[in-house]
């Protein structure tokens, strides 16, 4: 069960054979694909959201990004933001 959605604003696409020429960082994710960072994470406003939903009482959080399997990056923030603002379960 969950309480509230948080959406991170950032987009990360697999590149594939045929697929359109890739605008952002190319990244060689920790499976050997390569991904596109079509757009960094962008933290602060994240951080606002983030900072409501504790201050509303929330105090445990699951981050869930998309090809975050090959490319952990932006998951890997997400959690230290988490921590950092003081919610107690982050997974």
């Amino acid at each position: 069960l969950y309480e509230a959605v948080v959406e991170a604003d950032e987009r990360v696409l697999l590149v594939q054979a045929g697929s359109e020429e890739p605008q952002g960082e190319l990244v060689t994710g920790v499976t050997g694909e390569t991904v596109e960072v079509a757009r960094p994470l962008q933290i602060e406003p994240l951080r606002e959201d983030l900072r409501r939903a504790y201050e509303s009482g929330v105090r445990s959080v699951a981050v869930m990004l998309l090809h975050s399997y090959t490319f952990p990056r932006h998951e890997a923030a997400v959690k230290a933001l988490c921590l950092d603002l003081g919610f107690t379960q982050v997974s």
